[in-house]
């Protein structure tokens, strides 16, 4: 047993370069296909966030994932050095640590833990998986439900979604009466538009493909759903716009922005999209201010003894799955 990941993530890489190396569902699938075509793994699960990409694999030659990675990105080699990879113990205690949400922008996000078992069950649905990848995501994600029964990290949620929409509200002076256009009908979107309803705004949910999906959200918040053709022309009404779709291109150009952008009220555009949804080029238009996922600072209010609890909760799981590993198997696991 060989187990790897690489990838990168906010603190190695800029969103530019997050976004290029960015994985939809399908890309997923098609990737985990070729690197089997390829016999460069036994097994391999793959992570795309809006703050990180990886590879966590069962691979006897873990620089071929890397290679891999490259080349199906289409990427120079100069960029290697955003990348990290770690081996067998050292992976299983950042896929744990990760899953427990302590290497998150956000510490204690609740977020990440969706997204490790989402892309997890993907992968075993496609039977990219192998018994041992089976056994260290269950337990990461078991031990990533434990960090939050067990520690106050996730009470308060700060998520990308309550982060940008408290920012929003401090830039606003309240969004009491506002009209907040939100974009999607995923989990952030959904996440963002509860936040703002809760705040008095007025929210108007921009359908994509899923209208279905959108006019429930729009129900739920009391708002109202549009298609993408009706908010090109309902900009002018937009106090502030959330974006969060799983779109692989901009979907607010530069210059259909300034078409029907007419009004010289300020308006707040938050982007919370990898690959982004809203042309960066739209940002200080007029009286247009934009934030993308790396310009949210989220805060944390933990105390220290927080987080070294949750440390500890993670140590004591990971070190118990190795150690088990290690007793069936015997010393086959690098530090």
């Amino acid at each position: 047993m060989n187990f790897v990941v690489v990838g990168t993530n906010y603190k190695y890489a800029p969103l530019p370069l997050r976004e290029r190396f960015s994985f939809s569902k399908n890309d997923c699938l098609l990737a985990l296909q070729k690197m089997f075509e390829a016999d460069i793994v036994r097994g391999a699960v793959i992570l795309s966030t809006c703050q990180r990409v990886e590879v966590y694999a069962e691979a006897d030659y873990n620089l071929q994932v890397r290679d891999f990675l490259f080349d199906f990105k289409k990427a120079g080699d100069g960029l290697r050095d955003h990348f990290y990879i770690k081996r067998d113990v050292e992976a299983i205690l950042h896929l744990f640590g990760v899953a427990a949400g302590l290497d998150s922008q956000s510490i204690g996000e609740n977020e990440i833990l969706r997204q490790v078992k989402e892309a997890y069950f993907l992968a075993k649905r496609f039977e990219a998986t192998t018994p041992f990848l089976n056994k260290v995501f269950e337990r990461a994600l078991f031990t990533g439900k434990l960090v939050r029964q067990n520690t106050h990290l996730s009470g308060r949620d700060p998520s990308i979604a309550s982060t940008a929409v408290e920012l929003a509200q401090r830039l606003s002076k309240g969004l009491a009466k506002k009209n907040i256009f939100v974009i999607g009908a995923g989990v952030v979107a959904n996440s963002v538009a509860v936040h703002c309803a809760s705040r008095g705004a007025r929210c108007i949910i921009v359908a994509g493909r899923t209208f279905n999906r959108a006019q429930e959200l729009a129900v739920c918040v009391g708002g109202e759903t549009i298609v993408f053709d009706e908010f090109y022309h309902r900009l002018d009404e937009a106090d502030i716009l959330f974006s969060a779709t799983a779109s692989p291109h901009l979907i607010l150009q530069k210059e259909v922005f300034q078409a029907n952008r007419h009004s010289s009220r300020p308006m707040l555009l938050f982007d919370l999209a990898c690959p982004r949804d809203i042309d960066p080029r739209i940002a200080g238009l007029g009286n247009a201010r934009l934030f993308n996922v790396d310009d949210l600072v989220i805060g944390s209010d933990f105390k220290n003894s927080d987080i070294q609890e949750a440390l500890s909760i993670v140590g004591e799981k990971a070190g118990r799955f190795i150690w088990k590993l290690r007793s069936v198997s015997g010393p086959v696991l690098s530090h």
